[in-house]
């Protein structure tokens, strides 16, 4: 899943800033930031499906994420369940 960063996105869009933060939140229901939280969870939850033997450091480097601690937190907020739990349950 390529996730392009918020900054890019506005750059790229013919619409402003805030008009395409409001046609996210009119659309989806949530703002563009907490849909780009979303996005980053989700791909770090598929990273830990394909290679459960990597560590959350290098996941939460390869997903944007600022240390292991944002990781763990972000994906315990969106998705109800620590990352390292969510790994135990991969593997089993």
């Amino acid at each position: 899943m390529n996730l392009t960063p918020l900054s890019t996105a506005y750059e790229h869009t013919p619409k402003g800033k805030q008009q395409l933060e409001c046609y996210v939140k009119n659309t989806c229901g949530i703002t563009a930031k907490h849909l780009a939280r979303i996005y980053r969870v989700r791909q770090a939850r598929q990273l830990i499906k394909a290679n459960p033997q990597l560590s959350l450091a290098q996941l939460a480097l390869e997903c944007g994420f600022s240390d292991q601690s944002h990781l763990n937190n972000e994906f315990n907020a969106i998705l109800q369940i620590p990352p390292a739990k969510y790994k135990k349950l991969i593997q089993q």
